[in-house]
């Protein structure tokens, strides 16, 4: 079935507006789920479902942040392949050849002041000068070549007889997100940035009728198919005021940096580092308690798990 019908790749089905549902999932995109343990990806094979809830700390100006692992923050981005055709079926992973995701600004097409869609806009990579690249206004969804950084997606294999695994009967692909990048500009400018909005584009290569299969990747030239943009995200400061909350040794030292700054520039001038870049009631709330000691972690609360519908 999966040779004669186009391919759709979406969000994972438990993240569905409807979950499970196939008229919801056909226009859903990739998500992003969160994570406070450094051990997040043995946590996300083990049940794809329990990540992080999202809190109103995690968005600034409606656009999410992806904090730092500074923060004790963890990100893996998730999509799910399908047919169109009746019943949305799922495409069995041997016909993939390629799987994998590139990370573009998130940017708006305009026409006078008008917005009139988004521009792609991804990171090309310099061959010849690793760590160096450019953003660059490329192709929204390429046939069968990509030249941006492409970081590549694993299968979501569930453990033997383990029916009840949100993968089980699924054709899940997954990867750890990037927070940070040595990459930078020929100018020196960083890959990212923290007012920079990016998103996400995943895809799957379809291997090629006839194409002999190969160790490589990927083996063949086949389609490469897209799923729609993740929600756009910023990556946060490493001193921002939440992401410094979630790691109470972390909001001591900016603390005390925060308070020792005035004396610090009075003897290093300009040789002094900066203060923290957080408004003054926020750091007194941290000054306060972390001067006490006191644990500043918001609690962590996690995603309801879903059921799929009954066939």
């Amino acid at each position: 079935m999966s040779a004669r019908h186009p391919w759709i790749l979406t969000g994972p089905w438990y993240r569905w507006q409807h979950p499970g549902v196939a008229a919801s999932g056909r226009l859903s995109a990739p998500a992003l789920h969160a994570f406070a343990s450094p051990g997040f990806v043995d946590e996300f094979l083990r049940e794809p479902q329990r990540s992080l809830a999202d809190r109103p700390d995690d968005h600034a100006n409606s656009t999410r942040k992806l904090f730092l692992a500074s923060h004790r923050r963890f990100y893996i981005v998730a999509c799910e392949l399908h047919c169109d055709a009746p019943g949305f079926p799922g495409v069995a992973r041997d016909q993939v050849c390629e799987a994998g995701f590139v990370i573009r600004k998130h940017q708006l097409a305009r026409t006078g002041t008008r917005a009139t869609g988004t521009r792609a806009v991804g990171w090309i990579p310099n061959h010849e000068h690793p760590n160096t690249g450019a953003w660059i206004e490329v192709d929204a969804a390429p046939d069968t070549r990509c030249d941006e950084q492409i970081h590549h997606l694993f299968p979501l294999v569930p453990p033997p007889g383990n029916n009840h695994h949100s993968a089980h009967g699924r054709t899940i692909f997954f990867a750890a997100v990037p927070t940070g990048s040595a990459a930078t500009t020929a100018a020196g400018t960083p890959r990212f940035d923290t007012t920079t909005a990016l998103e996400i584009r995943c895809f799957v290569r379809r291997h090629r009728d006839g194409c002999p299969r190969r160790s490589t990747t990927p083996d063949c030239h086949g389609e490469l198919v897209w799923s729609r943009p993740s929600e756009p995200f910023r990556i946060a400061a490493p001193l921002d005021v939440q992401g410094v909350r979630h790691d109470p040794a972390m909001a001591r030292a900016a603390a005390r940096l925060f308070l020792l700054q005035p004396w610090l520039k009075e003897q290093l001038g300009s040789l002094a580092p900066k203060r923290p870049n957080l408004d003054d009631a926020a750091m007194t709330t941290i000054t306060s308690n972390a001067n006490i000691g006191s644990d500043l972690s918001p609690p962590l609360v996690y995603r309801d798990p879903v059921e799929p519908p009954s066939p």
